[in-house]
């Protein structure tokens, strides 16, 4: 009677077994425990280790680095340049353009992505068993929220405190020491220069000049990346031009010649700054530093 109850258990947990895998499709279980939701409301959900990872943008390529996944990086954007190491992974194209097919064939647990969200692309990476998560951080907090996010989705958790705690801490220092600042200087940021547009309320740069002690002339229109006219910027007058070569070889001296700059203080003063576009724009661990050198320049004496 004892050895028929026995055979009766090793069934029934049989049966269990086979009910509970009988649903996997490429052998991941359906019912997946969801970890986190993207920036898009996607819910991204995993039931087993990240073993290999595809970065579509440079900002999450450079957080994957920094949590110490290298060795589980398979692929990167084209665009995907800081650390060094990034340039040695496989290309997979842009991120508008990006490579399904060869995507696909690297085999990832997971593709991670900044900006805006491609629908169609991802449908197609879901349905070849590939979790796709997207970020569209905004702001440093943003940031932070997106490093802690894929921590958890990669089993980095510890390391992605750690970054976010170092991080924090190097943006109370500086923003402790930017509130010393007594006279607020007025900052101009060119994003482009024809049409002239600038970082509005919303951007990046409108943030870290806030934070750094400045007033970003921009500040109050609504939109993140306006457009502002030559005039409106002479009107405005600010003492402290930052910029970045755009790609297009601009220089200090291109922009001091250009009509009516003659006015404008900034250039007058020789306080006219080419920023690197790499740590100033991108979403990632290094926003902190662009912060840092925001502040280094408008605490400048």
């Amino acid at each position: 009677m004892l050895k028929k109850s026995k055979i009766l258990v090793v069934l029934m947990l049989g049966l269990v077994f086979l009910t509970s895998c009988g649903n996997n499709k490429g052998g991941v279980s359906q019912n997946k425990e969801i970890k986190i939701v993207d920036d898009f409301g996607n819910k991204v959900a995993l039931d087993k280790e990240v073993k290999k990872i595809v970065s579509l943008s440079p900002s999450t390529t450079e957080v994957l680095f920094a949590l110490g996944l290298d060795e589980k990086i398979v692929g990167v954007s084209d665009y995907c340049d800081y650390p060094a190491k990034a340039l040695e992974k496989e290309k997979i194209g842009g991120f508008a353009d990006a490579n399904l097919e060869k995507i696909i064939g690297l085999s990832p647990d997971l593709v991670v992505s900044a900006g805006g969200e491609k629908k169609e692309a991802n449908e197609i990476l879901k349905n070849a068993n590939i979790e796709v998560a997207v970020f569209d951080s905004g702001t440093i907090e943003e940031v932070y929220s997106q490093i802690e996010r894929i921590g958890i989705l990669t089993g980095r958790e510890d390391a992605a405190e750690k970054l976010v705690g170092d991080m924090k801490k190097k943006e109370a220092d500086i923003v402790t020491r930017a509130k010393e600042i007594k006279n607020k200087e007025k900052v101009f940021y060119e994003i482009w220069h024809d049409p002239l547009t600038t970082a509005g309320k919303g951007s990046f740069m409108d943030e870290l000049i806030t934070l750094s002690g400045g007033i970003n002339i921009a500040g109050d229109m609504d939109k993140p990346y306006p457009e502002i006219s030559v005039e409106k910027l002479i009107e405005e007058n600010p003492s402290i031009y930052l910029t970045t070569d755009g790609g297009v070889g601009k220089t200090v001296e291109t922009i001091k010649t250009r009509e009516g700059y003659a006015n404008i203080e900034a250039v007058k003063n020789d306080r006219v700054y080419i920023l690197d576009a790499n740590i100033v724009s991108r979403p990632g661990p290094r926003i902190v530093d662009a912060l840092e050198i925001v502040y280094e320049i408008i605490s400048e004496k």
